[in-house]
């Protein structure tokens, strides 16, 4: 009894060790295919490609809450389409993009790949404010040589943040971001 126990120890090591070699291995394999992802900053206002397109931030401005409620066509807006919004701190990131077709073919720009961003705060642009501003969708095509102005609208709201207060918002560091992977595309926003 007394070596059938050292047996099955030796067997339980043996296995731990296997076990453990193989997480190993496969961690190893998917680090070797997917390396960290490069990152490139772009100061505000630099111009930067992205999908064959390139873009430019033109402005960017932090309507406050109260800038919001009197705005009373905003304001109608947001209660008719997306109230739920309202019943938090809420604020606006609008940050304006120039977006042009360098390339000799007609090409469709993907904004569902753009994100604004702040430390662990990550917020795509909102789809009802971007029919807003600018009466178009997520997808913007632009011709041979055309050029786009564009809105791009993000809320902000208190539910976001912890110890939220608008002073910390408008103190932070934010990014566009464009891509994540191989290569992260970060242009600077001033809000």
């Amino acid at each position: 009894m007394n070596k059938f126990k050292k047996v099955k120890i030796i067997i339980a090591v043996l296995l731990v060790i296997c076990l453990f070699f193989i997480y190993s291995m496969m961690c190893y394999n998917v680090n070797a295919l997917y390396p960290q992802n490069r990152k490139t900053i772009y100061n505000f206002g630099e111009t930067f490609v992205t999908q064959n397109a390139e873009v430019t931030i033109t402005d960017s401005i932090l309507l406050k809450n109260e800038n919001i409620e009197s705005d009373q066509e905003l304001f109608d807006f947001l209660q008719d389409n997306i109230d739920y919004l309202l019943e938090t701190e809420l604020n606006l990131a609008l940050i304006q993009v120039v977006i042009s077709n360098p390339t000799k073919e007609s090409i469709i720009v993907d904004l569902t790949a753009f994100h604004l961003e702040s430390g662990s705060f990550s917020s795509q642009f909102y789809y009802p404010l971007m029919k807003y501003y600018n009466d178009c969708g997520m997808y913007i095509e632009l011709e041979e040589g055309e050029e786009k102005e564009l809105t791009l609208p993000i809320p902000i709201s208190s539910v976001l943040f912890l110890n939220y207060s608008i002073e910390k918002i408008e103190n932070r560091s934010y990014y566009l971001i464009c891509t994540l992977y191989p290569e992260k595309i970060m242009a600077e926003v001033k809000l």
